[in-house]
């Protein structure tokens, strides 16, 4: 399972952190060590496992590079062990992508912003 699916939120380069901060208060209750102190050795490994996980995937979601790479890694095109140059073409959408989320004022260049992200994963 990967982190989006573990915090049950579409993949995406950009996060909306009210959910993910929300989500996190409820898989952390859900799943933390204490709240299964008195089940079996496998429930407790479970829910070590997953709360190990939770924690991770947060981490991960409030840093928007590292969720970058993470959404990149999901979707094969980033390996870690290999060096890897990203086409220009690439890293001009990007820029451009952070140019509109930087200049984003109101709701028109917001969805603007959506449509771009959109087009891109579905690539």
């Amino acid at each position: 399972m990967n982190y989006f699916e573990l915090y049950q939120i579409p993949i995406s380069l950009t996060i909306d952190p009210s959910v993910v901060k929300n989500r996190f208060y409820k898989l952390s209750r859900q799943f933390h060590p204490d709240f299964v102190s008195q089940g079996t050795e496998a429930e407790q490994d479970e829910a070590l496992e997953i709360s190990s996980q939770v924690n991770q995937a947060y981490k991960i979601f409030q840093d928007p590079d590292a969720t970058i790479k993470y959404v990149l890694k999901l979707k094969g095109l980033l390996d870690e062990e290999e060096k890897y140059q990203l086409s220009t073409d690439f890293l001009m959408e990007m820029m451009n992508l952070n140019e509109l989320a930087m200049e984003a004022t109101d709701k028109a260049d917001k969805e603007k912003l959506e449509t771009s992200v959109t087009n891109i994963q579905k690539e």
